[in-house]
């Protein structure tokens, strides 16, 4: 079983301008997970989607910004 605790990411955008995240440690190939872990991924990932929007429309848009998301277990 994989251990999560956090999700490292930069909120940045496309050359087109629209939101991306690019993460850097998302779990890989064959990560086992329990149902209550994958559930509180699938949480962090609905916040980091929510901060993506909000980042991109922000004034500081063009800036790239990281920041860690705790997954709660």
């Amino acid at each position: 079983m994989s251990t999560l605790s956090t999700l490292s990411v930069k909120h940045t955008a496309t050359f087109q301008g629209a939101p991306l995240v690019c993460f850097s440690d998302l779990p890989g190939p064959d990560a086992e997970l329990t149902p209550a872990q994958i559930r509180a991924l699938a949480a962090t990932l609905l916040t980091i989607a929510e901060d993506c929007e909000v980042h991109a429309r922000g004034i500081r848009r063009a800036l790239d910004v990281r920041r860690d998301y705790p997954i709660g277990v």
